[in-house]
């Protein structure tokens, strides 16, 4: 189950940073997987209910400066809207590994800066899957961690 939920994570993903940024994204190969990102910035959701889990998303404050760009609105702004994409994505994730009437209990997004740490190690778990899109030239990891 985890290759496949990788897989509709990259495309879920895509598909949320379409319609919310107007910004086109496309899977990374994992050997171009970056070992940084220069300015990273991540957002955070835990869920619990029939899976529960953790995603989490970062990216380079570049691309967050784009989306601010697109949609008019301050660097700030453009932070809390990552904190937004993750809260959209995790939504659409679990409606589509289940049914749309099952209730979940999403905590609020946390958006935090890397700050120097080891942040693609963080939270990883052995149900954890982690994929990388190129968005506008900046990568973006996903990583999804899975329980049920």
């Amino acid at each position: 189950m985890a290759d496949n939920v990788a897989l509709d994570a990259s495309r879920v993903l895509i598909d949320v940073l379409e319609r919310m940024t107007f910004l086109c994204g496309m899977s990374c190969p994992d050997e171009a997987a970056p070992e940084e990102i220069p300015g990273a910035i991540g957002a955070s959701l835990t869920f619990k209910g029939p899976i529960s889990g953790k995603v989490t998303i970062w990216t380079g404050a570049d691309l967050l400066e784009e989306v601010g760009d697109v949609l008019g609105v301050s660097s700030d702004e453009a932070r809390d809207t990552l904190g937004e994409i993750v809260n959209v994505f995790v939504g659409q994730m679990l409606t589509e590994l289940g049914d749309d009437l099952v209730v979940f209990d999403l905590a609020i997004p946390e958006v935090r800066d890397a700050d120097g740490a080891p942040w693609l190690e963080e939270d990883c778990c052995a149900s954890c899957n982690q994929t990388v899109l190129i968005v506008e030239e900046t990568p973006v990891v996903l990583r999804v961690c899975l329980a049920q």
